[in-house]
């Protein structure tokens, strides 16, 4: 491996990380949710029924906060989604930005600043061959069913004591030992936190469409730990658009730099 590789072995980390955190890659959509008789939905239920599945039209999402803040816009019926990732390491900013199309994938990467002796990067869409990834279960190969990327369900499963606050505002405290998969923060925060990760309070809101569009959780502080949140948005549904497939010059297959900075 030469050195500039090496130098950014990270970003296969991180690209894994973001993915299957937000379980783009091999995450499972969680069954449904859970109903009773009562004519009356209760403020769960409500939020759990409001969070995106194969149903919801075209949307948008953000997520800050968490192991991988990311971007993107998702469309369940054209089993496609688009992601965007920024992350800084050793002074060097890496843009990553994937489509993921029914079976197939594309990725971008820009860096900055240039590093010197870095092959270059074409700047379209890459074709990326399942077949040159060391790990295909960790990195894009394809969209997967996924509907929820901020994993707003998992966090609604193990809520409790939520609450209407207003016209489509809710309130209650989710246990985020339960929901690691969500990776809002990691073991070692998770540790410090004790018995105050397993009741974190979080805030929601639904519009008058019956779409989730927000979930924020507030982590409280404990020792060593500063107090921090993780914010999921979805907006824009029906009118978003997710890229369509390249065609023509848009795309290119992946390098082998790419690749090698891939399967670092």
């Amino acid at each position: 491996m030469n050195p500039t590789t090496a130098r950014l072995g990270g970003i296969a980390a991180v690209l894994t990380l973001a993915l299957s955190g937000c379980g783009l890659v091999d995450g499972s959509p969680e069954a449904g949710a859970p109903t009773t008789s009562a004519a009356v939905a209760t403020p769960l239920e409500t939020l759990i029924k409001a969070v995106p599945d194969e149903t919801t039209p075209p949307y948008a999402f953000d997520i800050k906060g968490g192991s991988t803040p990311m971007s993107g816009s998702l469309d369940s019926s054209r089993k496609a989604v688009q992601l965007k990732i920024v992350e800084s390491d050793d002074g060097i900013t890496v843009t990553m930005a994937l489509l993921m199309i029914e079976e197939k994938s594309w990725i971008k990467l820009a860096f900055k600043p240039k590093i010197p002796g870095m092959p270059k990067i074409p700047n379209k869409w890459l074709v990326v061959d399942p077949a040159k990834l060391k790990d295909r279960q960790s990195l894009p190969a394809g969209y997967d069913g996924e509907s929820d990327p901020g994993e707003v369900l998992l966090l609604l499963r193990n809520a409790a004591g939520v609450i209407t606050k207003g016209r489509g505002q809710y309130a209650g405290t989710t246990d985020l030992t339960a929901s690691t998969r969500a990776e809002i923060v990691d073991k070692a925060v998770l540790t410090k936190l004790g018995e105050k990760a397993e009741a974190v309070p979080f805030e929601a809101t639904v519009n008058d469409a019956g779409h989730l569009t927000s979930m924020l959780v507030k982590v409280p502080a404990a020792a060593g730990v500063k107090a921090a949140t993780y914010r999921v948005t979805y907006s824009g549904f029906g009118t978003t658009e997710v890229p369509p497939v390249p065609v023509g010059d848009q795309q290119t297959k992946a390098t082998k730099f790419v690749y090698e900075i891939l399967n670092a």
